[in-house]
């Protein structure tokens, strides 16, 4: 009776994480391919198509299928390749760029489904870290606080948000997940008084994988050197003597496998990608406090604040900063409740300590180096697995509560006090609010190409004749970075005119970093293009003035005088654009 109540509990323990993990599959791929690439996943797309921005049409105006000629999958790429590539034009190590290229030779995408192909190793990835969570929190603590950690990670509004992005950081969260899992077991093998090999070799593998895969990584490497370390001082005497010539052996091991990409490393360092993470001075040196906690709250919950009215932004904000802190106090109450329990528990304090350890460092990054990562919630993925098996774990420790209260109050008191069901409520908080990231409702990317590609296709709002015009559209950039943006407009703008038979032509145009972008002479129109036209002008960073009015040359080599309209010119990022008319 005893073994068959067990089978029967084990059976519905693997139902429930096979649930759970159908339910995350389903909310990383679900609307997969919907969203326009931004800027970053442009940058991936480049890289991964195993294309090169020196191969972008530039100089002259071509039409939107150049572009979508250009993200079409070159499978004579090899990883050297885009090593080299990246080296050259980017700040990222290679190692997901050539996963990312391997698994699109393997799908082989068409023009129709690329983009779904270019994001779903991610959204695999990341359901991977659902189960790497899941093992790690079942290993170190136990089953119940394992499927915690995968409920929580495969409903997390931020978990969905990565995972949906052509971006190298689902990867890096499942071996951070896995890396912290092979400490864990470290530490248990320490105090078992025995050495596994695979072990040893499993997490050496892991972090070497994660070095190349995203510069973060070092970050969590770093802090749980230090907790290992840590833990083998506090435990020397209970662990075999061998245990710190071998931790220092691996410690050798890692910067032997990562000598080759440090000089790359230190020359990354310089580039200028960076500068916009800023720290603010002033008042400024406060925004990483409060802008890090609106980091964390949208790991748990994220109701649609962004872009709408103040009558609906503030009171779902109060809602979402409410929920955040009653959950963390309930879960605060869960980790004192085990801590006290196993006070010398050495999982609890080994997550701990790597946890609380990045933190640390990300507050030297941004204090000491002035380098503001909570500008970016993104950057947060460093410490998103450690923080959230932490969560797991309280959430199934929350002690009862006991209440005391007069007749007359008791049963309000009793509805609530509703400790008992956080678990619940944070998982039906994250579920809901996974489903409003996947429609669109959250997590707006920065720049996006959507509101810019809608303004220009939407022609001349005070002239409805002028809607079907032509357009041309000159994009100036100092480096691949601007490239990029250029290209997920033009991306977006080629799949929206695709059902319209317009007649768009673009221009590329490059110029010295330091040195103002040049409006004249500009290349020649195409055929397709001539007057009347609208002319939309992008200019690079530390561009002057744009001009009220440019000459164009159409393709009979004559100019068309255009001029400003409206008088007042946009921006994109900080990059001033302009809209001309060119009347026939």
């Amino acid at each position: 009776m005893k073994f068959s109540r067990s089978v029967s509990v084990a059976l519905l323990h693997y139902i429930m994480l096979a649930l759970i993990m159908l339910v995350g599959l389903g909310l990383r791929f679900w609307h997969l391919a919907d969203k326009p690439l931004w800027l970053d996943e442009t940058i991936t797309a480049v890289f991964a198509m195993g294309r090169d921005y020196q191969e972008v049409p530039t100089g002259e105006f071509v039409g939107l299928e150049a572009i979508a000629q250009f993200f079409t999958l070159n499978p004579e790429t090899t990883c050297p390749t885009i090593a080299q590539r990246l080296i050259r034009d980017s700040s990222h190590p290679p190692l997901f760029f050539c996963l990312l290229h391997q698994w699109l030779v393997w799908l082989q995408p068409n023009a129709e489904n690329w983009i779904w192909g270019l994001r779903s190793l991610p959204a695999l990835f990341g359901t991977g870290a659902i189960a790497a969570l899941y093992l790690l929190n079942r290993i170190a603590f136990s089953p119940p606080a394992g499927l915690m950690a995968a409920a929580l990670m495969a409903v997390s509004p931020y978990g969905v948000y990565l995972s949906q992005e052509a971006r190298h950081y689902t990867l890096p969260i499942l071996l951070i997940s896995l890396a912290m899992l092979g400490s864990v077991l470290l530490v248990q093998d320490w105090l078992a008084q025995r050495t596994r090999a695979w072990v040893w070799l499993g997490w050496l593998g892991v972090n070497v994988l994660g070095l190349y895969v995203h510069y973060f990584f070092l970050l969590a490497l770093v802090a749980q050197l230090a907790s290992l370390i840590g833990m083998w001082l506090l435990y020397r005497h209970a662990v075999p003597p061998r245990t710190g010539v071998m931790l220092g052996l691996a410690i050798a091991l890692l910067i032997l496998g990562y000598l080759p990409w440090i000089p790359v490393l230190l020359t990354h360092f310089s580039r200028p990608e960076t500068e916009w993470l800023g720290l603010s001075s002033g008042w400024g040196y406060l925004a990483p406090l409060y802008q890090g906690l609106v980091g964390w709250i949208i790991m748990l919950v994220m109701l649609p604040v962004e872009r709408q009215p103040l009558a609906i932004a503030i009171p779902l904000g109060l809602l979402m900063v409410a929920f955040f802190f009653w959950v963390a106090l309930q879960a605060f109450r869960g980790w004192r409740n085990f801590s006290h329990q196993y006070p010398t528990h050495p999982a609890l304090w080994l997550i701990t300590t790597t946890t609380l350890l990045i933190l640390l460092e990300y507050l030297a990054i941004i204090y000491v180096l002035g380098k503001d990562l909570t500008l970016a919630p993104r950057y947060n993925f460093v410490y998103f697995p450690g923080l959230w098996a932490l969560l797991a774990l309280a959430l199934t420790q929350i002690p009862p509560q006991q209440i005391h209260l007069r007749r007359a109050r008791r049963r309000l008191g009793q509805a609530l006090n509703a400790a008992r069901y956080t678990p619940v409520l944070a998982i039906a908080a994250g579920l809901l609010s996974s489903i409003l990231v996947v429609h669109s409702l959250g997590f707006y990317k920065s720049p996006d190409p959507e509101p810019v590609a809608a303004q220009i296709l939407a022609g001349d709002p005070w002239q409805d004749s002028a809607r079907q015009q032509p357009t041309a559209i000159a994009f100036h950039y100092p480096t691949p970075q601007e490239l990029a943006l250029d290209l997920s407009i033009a991306l977006r703008l080629r799949v929206a005119t695709r059902a319209q038979d317009g007649k768009v032509a673009i221009a590329f145009l490059p110029y010295e970093p330091n040195t103002a972008p040049r409006w004249q002479p500009l290349p020649s129109l195409p055929t397709s293009i001539s007057p009347p036209f609208h002319f939309w002008n992008f200019a690079g960073p530390k561009a002057p003035t744009l001009p009220t009015e440019l000459k164009i040359p159409t393709a009979t080599q004559t100019q068309v005088s255009c001029s400003v309209n409206p008088a007042q010119p946009n921006n994109l990022f900080g990059m001033p654009y302009q809209r001309y008319r060119c009347p026939s």
